[in-house]
């Protein structure tokens, strides 16, 4: 049944019908962003990027982007295939991490962008942000910098689904509370600091005349997934993922939404040497090409 809506849907979308089960897939998981016709020529697909679901991890140098990649994977920073961490700019090339042991399922951890070798305004056009199925923007200690604004301006521009994420924020609440009797394992006390530097993210990007829904913005520290805004972030991550590849798939005839496995810890599934659950449709990402 999957192979036989697979082809026909193919063909409703102009894809030869001579094409493989594996290419009509490929085609459909492409984003619906896309860009197309000047757009595109201005902003050309990167020949390294892979095929399957892309979400790029960008951010100024230091932000914490590969610490993020790494505690979304479940791995420790000192674990074989962790992306390297570091408080000074670590990434000097694109790189690819699979996502749930998933090789169509991906987190590219980029380079950091505002620098003299990567100016914010060729960001785009020189790593195609456009062609990814989202964008997770980190930042540091609560600063909305220009550079950020810009990228968000952008994105919303060519309708990229976006987060914005402060990692590390266990590190700088501690520093933040180091003389008081403030407990950092009080859900209540951390939630209510994590807001209120949300609020702040959000009103410094609001004066920078950019209006970022308040509900995607999260404080997390991703040595420690669960803490802070970090559950939440997990789940709504998960869940978007979810609802992309149904709306990328159109392989069913489904009114809503299908069912997937509920969101998961991964840091601690994973390293509790459980298999995570892929919360895509299988059949999507099994294929061999």
């Amino acid at each position: 049944m999957l192979v036989e809506t697979a082809v026909c849907t193919g063909m409703a979308l102009g894809i030869p019908v001579g094409a493989s089960l594996l290419a009509i897939l490929q085609w459909i998981m492409i984003p619906l962003h896309t860009p197309q016709g000047e757009t595109a020529k201005a902003f050309p697909r990167p020949p390294w990027l892979s095929e399957g679901v892309n979400w790029a991890v960008v951010g100024e140098s230091g932000a914490g982007k590969s610490g993020l990649v790494n505690g979304l994977r479940g791995v420790k920073h000192n674990d074989p295939g962790a992306a390297p961490e570091g408080m000074t700019e670590m990434t000097i090339t694109q790189t690819k991490y699979l996502l749930f042991q998933n090789r169509n399922f991906a987190l590219w951890d980029m380079p950091g962008h505002g620098t003299a070798k990567v100016p914010t305004k060729h960001y785009f056009s020189q790593f195609g942000l456009l062609h990814f199925h989202g964008v997770i923007i980190c930042i540091k200690d609560g600063r909305v910098l220009e550079d950020n604004i810009e990228m968000v301006r952008m994105l919303q521009k060519h309708q990229v689904p976006f987060y914005i994420v402060q990692n590390r924020f266990f590190s700088t609440l501690e520093a933040d509370v180091a003389d008081t009797d403030a407990n950092l394992e009080d859900s209540a006390f951390v939630q209510g600091e994590a807001n209120k530097v949300a609020q702040a993210i959000h009103l410094g990007f609001r004066r920078g005349k950019v209006d970022v829904d308040f509900n995607r913005i999260f404080l997390i520290c991703s040595r420690k997934l669960v803490w802070a805004h970090g559950a939440r972030f997990n789940d709504s991550l998960m869940q978007d993922l979810q609802l992309m590849s149904w709306k990328a798939s159109k392989l069913g005839k489904e009114t809503s939404p299908p069912s997937f496995p509920t969101p998961v810890d991964v840091s601690q599934t994973q390293r509790r040497g459980k298999k995570v659950p892929s919360l895509l449709p299988v059949s999507l990402f099994s294929l061999e090409p």
